[in-house]
């Protein structure tokens, strides 16, 4: 545990900034997964919308450098795959 009082408030500020930073982490995860079911489930127009918000989220994201732009970009390439796949199915 931290003595000076600096280091004690960037404890505090380190805490924060890791729980905000995994809440947003966990809400893209939850965003691909929901494209993902629409997917499955070959709802096509249903998974355009959470296409549509996750490639935003992604990329708001690696904006803000919790993820790395390639890594977005990445995701962003995977999931138009899968979409295109089942509009063409």
């Amino acid at each position: 545990m931290p003595n000076i009082a600096q280091a004690k408030k960037r404890d505090k500020q380190n805490k924060k900034i890791y729980l905000r930073n995994r809440s947003q982490r966990s809400e893209m995860r939850t965003l691909i997964k929901q494209f993902l079911v629409e997917i499955k489930d070959k709802n096509l127009e249903k998974a355009k919308v959470n296409f549509q918000k996750a490639v935003k989220r992604l990329h708001q994201l690696a904006g803000k450098k919790l993820i790395k732009k390639n890594k977005a970009s990445r995701i962003t390439s995977r999931l138009n795959k899968k979409l295109k796949g089942l509009s063409a199915a």
